[in-house]
């Protein structure tokens, strides 16, 4: 079995990369391995997103009425 190397593309992974971890790997992690990868970012910006509307609704509690 050949080693297999994880880099991460800036254009993202290639057909032919995903092919070549399902070969190496298996698909079950092939496929666990591409999900992962790809919901990472979706949580990223989930993040994010609840960061700032956390100091939005601070920001409102702070006027006064």
């Amino acid at each position: 079995m050949q080693p297999v190397s994880l880099y991460f593309k800036k254009g993202g992974w290639g057909l032919e990369d995903i092919a070549q971890i399902i070969a190496n790997l298996g698909f079950p992690i092939g496929i666990s391995i591409f999900l992962l990868v790809r919901t990472e970012s979706k949580i990223e910006k989930l993040n994010d997103s609840i960061n700032e509307l956390s100091k939005s609704i601070a920001a409102l509690g702070t006027v006064k009425k």
